[in-house]
């Protein structure tokens, strides 16, 4: 099986894949894939598949694939409210922010806790690595990243 074989099956059989990375260096050629879900983008989950050049060995890595959630689709605050949330979390206020509608679980960083997603609006500060993940239901913030690294 050659990986470009194998990449075309996988998106085939799992159309919630969408690649946004090549890697073809001396070592790995690799497909790196945002996960999607009725067309959310699950911002917590990732797919990567890769081939080993020197092995020809075929892994994936971070190969969560949503199949389904049960929760609304339908945010119960606007992404106007989301932003002024950004803001109080993390000021930036001549700044341009972006927004996303999407699906986060809130137990990605914590070990091995099962998945719990939720609705989010994801606010980016353009060129500042500031993030806010904001509950599109309940308000709460999930993360909040002011792109500052100590």
């Amino acid at each position: 099986l050659t990986a470009h074989t194998a990449f075309a099956d996988t998106l085939a059989a799992h159309p919630q894949l969408k690649a946004f990375r090549i890697i073809n260096d001396e070592h790995t050629l690799g497909m790196h894939c945002n996960v999607y879900y009725q067309g959310l983008q699950v911002i917590s989950d990732g797919y990567n598949l890769f081939q080993s050049k020197s092995t020809n060995e075929m892994f994936s890595i971070h190969d969560h694939i949503v199949d389904e959630i049960n929760l609304s689709l339908i945010p119960s605050i606007t992404h106007l409210q989301a932003i002024d949330i950004a803001r109080e979390q993390t000021p930036f206020k001549r700044k341009c922010a972006s927004y996303q509608l999407a699906i986060f679980d809130i137990n990605a960083t914590k070990g091995n806790q099962p998945r719990e997603y939720k609705l989010v609006w994801n606010i980016t500060v353009q060129n500042s690595g500031i993030n806010v993940v904001v509950d599109a239901h309940t308000q709460e913030v999930y993360r909040n990243f002011d792109g500052k690294y100590n």
